[in-house]
């Protein structure tokens, strides 16, 4: 009698939406933030460096990670073609176009251990592996994020977050 309740739960608690913020961690402190959306081939690059109004919301839902508002989209690493940053993150529509090698699946929350606002859980995708980073790098004429094999850069270190306090509503 309960098993078909606690299914229902269940599924509903994956439903909800959260908004997703950038968090950044440095010797001089830490920081948050919103992203903002930049169209590019593929769909939309994570921008970041402006004071922007909140308008991402995501689910995480069976490893991926799912753009809810202002658009419908799944994120995505995309290979850039070199190592140095290795990919962008982008959130698309079609993954047919997308360059090989691009990851859809992996993404998943993770206890903070960098002291991230209490507010805040980190997102990273554990296909890519955990011993890069992600950081702000130019892509498209815009700071974007994107992941890289080395450590931080000037002891910057950028994070996807989910600001499980708050959502967007489109």
């Amino acid at each position: 009698m309960f098993a078909p309740i606690l299914t229902l739960l269940a599924g509903v608690a994956l439903a909800n939406a959260y908004a997703l913020k950038s968090a950044s961690t440095s010797p001089y402190g830490q920081s948050s933030g919103n992203w903002e959306l930049q169209k590019t081939a593929y769909g939309a690059l994570l921008v970041g460096g402006k004071d922007v109004p909140l308008t991402t919301s995501v689910t995480i839902e069976g490893g991926q990670l799912k753009l809810v508002c202002p658009q419908q989209a799944t994120a995505a690493l995309v290979p850039t073609g070199s190592d140095d940053p290795k990919y962008t993150v982008q959130f698309v529509s079609k993954t047919d176009d997308l360059p090989k090698g691009s990851i859809f699946t992996g993404w998943t929350t993770q206890d903070d251990g960098v002291s991230l606002p209490d507010d805040l859980t980190k997102v990273v995708n554990t296909e890519v592996g955990l011993d890069g980073t992600y950081n702000l790098a130019t892509v498209d004429g815009a700071n974007a994020l994107t992941w890289a094999n080395k450590g931080p850069s000037n002891g910057v270190q950028w994070f996807l977050a989910i600001d499980e306090a708050n959502d967007v509503h489109c």
